[in-house]
């Protein structure tokens, strides 16, 4: 007896043993669900966090190596504008009637000639470029992009067929300005403000032949204050100089490049207002842009 009794309350003792053997109640699987929902919401929004920020870099990047390598490929031509072995030029028909070395017809295209190959032609391959939007992308040729951006397009009057071949994508704006010798002596024309001299920026605004100052006010300056005025979008009227253009007096070229990013990021809001050449464009809009602007002195004048 005495020893089932002992071996009886072992298997009860086990048995107490087993019943009080519990697992995870609902609460705390609840806590553990919730908790672990938590942590994993804060990992996924890190992730994605990052994630967001490299493709808004990348994107960036990639809207600021396109820009300047259409860039980099207008600044050769133009330094080329008008390159001819013996030093005068032989231009045949091209592209636009009255094509010379460098045509400032309009703020937004450019047109140059150049002989590269010696034989006292432009009419050989890359020797008759002009730079800006297709007539499809730019319906007025006001230098903006219809559809809010587009290809800049390079254009080889000297082939059978041309077409605007696409230079950079996505860009929304393009402009001109010139600097002009006036009075032959070879040194661009200036004006004074408050005692310094500052070359004149000037293009064919009113599409008379004649030059206009985007530099409205004489401040200095080509701003949205000789235009519509920050905030606003429209167009610099210039200051006429009554001066005919004369395209074999064009000493510099001044471009501008506005880029737009390709998607919209709509936790940004782009409250700028850029200037263009003779453009003011406030896009109060989610797309990302850069501009870029250069000066390119014309060597072969």
């Amino acid at each position: 007896m005495y020893v089932n009794g002992v071996a009886k309350k072992k298997s009860m003792s086990r048995m107490r043993i087993q019943r009080n053997s519990k697992g995870f109640t609902l609460v705390e699987l609840m806590i553990t669900v919730v908790i672990s929902s938590c942590v994993g919401g804060a990992i996924f929004a890190a992730f994605n966090a990052m994630h967001q920020s490299y493709l808004k870099e990348d994107a960036t990047a990639y809207m600021q190596s396109n820009v300047r390598a259409a860039m980099e490929m207008l600044e050769r031509d133009i330094r080329l504008a008008g390159y001819d072995w013996n030093g005068t030029i032989n231009p045949s028909p091209t592209l636009f009637p009255d094509a010379t070395v460098v045509v400032p017809g309009s703020p937004s295209w450019i047109h140059m000639t150049m002989d590269l190959n010696a034989n006292r032609s432009v009419a050989d391959a890359d020797e008759d470029i002009a730079y800006g939007f297709a007539p499809a992308d730019d319906a007025n040729g006001d230098g903006i992009a219809d559809a809010g951006a587009a290809p800049l397009g390079r254009r080889d009057g000297s082939v059978a067929v041309p077409a605007y071949d696409p230079m950079a994508t996505d860009i929304q704006a393009i402009a001109f300005a010139y600097a002009y010798d006036a009075t032959g002596d070879r040194i661009p024309e200036t004006y004074t403000v408050g005692g310094t001299q500052q070359t004149i920026w000037a293009a064919n605004l009113a599409g008379d032949g004649k030059w206009y100052n985007l530099d409205t006010n004489g401040d200095g300056f080509i701003d949205a204050t000789d235009g519509p005025g920050a905030g606003g979008n429209g167009f610099i009227a210039g200051t006429g100089s009554g001066i005919a253009i004369n395209s074999l007096n064009i000493r510099a070229v001044r471009v501008w490049i506005l880029a737009r990013a390709a998607q919209p990021d709509l936790n940004y809001s782009d409250s700028n207002t850029y200037v263009i050449g003779n453009k003011v464009i406030s896009p109060n809009d989610h797309y990302r842009r850069r501009l870029l602007e250069t000066t390119v002195v014309c060597k072969n004048r």
